[in-house]
């Protein structure tokens, strides 16, 4: 069985691992409106709103387990 020490130790490297995920895609975004590209821009933020999307249906189903 997993201890209560062990799932905290997985969630902060989660945490951080999903932090520095949504800083890689933040630069890529700010990339996107940089290089004043609409169709990068369009397809930036769809992937941005899909992984959030993703995210949340994976910690909303996993949260307890």
């Amino acid at each position: 069985m997993l201890k209560s020490k062990d799932l905290n130790s997985a969630f902060k490297h989660i945490s951080v691992f999903l932090f520095y995920l949504l800083l890689y895609f933040i630069h890529h975004i700010l990339n996107c409106f940089a290089a004043n590209e609409c169709i990068k821009i369009n397809f930036c933020i769809e992937l941005l709103r899909k992984f959030l999307s993703n995210t949340h249906e994976l910690f909303r189903t996993n949260s307890y387990i």
